[in-house]
């Protein structure tokens, strides 16, 4: 895949991957991952003179960015060392 993109666009883009990659990194659908990249979720690029149809890839780093989990604190606990 990465020999065809550097065929295509002329440089290698080692820290892209397609939405289908994504999706698989994510283990989510493909229509989820589509949303993400819509609502800002996932970082987009579009290479150079891509329309529509053309192929859109997201960036390693925001993919790696929504796999990170976010800790919160629940509803109604109390911290380490604090007294209710």
């Amino acid at each position: 895949m990465e020999l065809a993109i550097m065929a295509k666009y002329g440089r290698v883009m080692t820290n892209l991957m397609t939405r289908e990659q994504a999706a698989g990194a994510l283990h989510l659908s493909l229509s989820t991952v589509n949303r993400m990249c819509k609502d800002g979720e996932l970082e987009v690029v579009r290479p150079r003179g891509a329309g529509r149809g053309r192929p859109l890839f997201v960036t390693a780093e925001s993919v790696q960015k929504a796999l990170t989990p976010v800790v919160t604190k629940a509803a109604g606990s109390n911290p380490e060392g604090e007294t209710a």
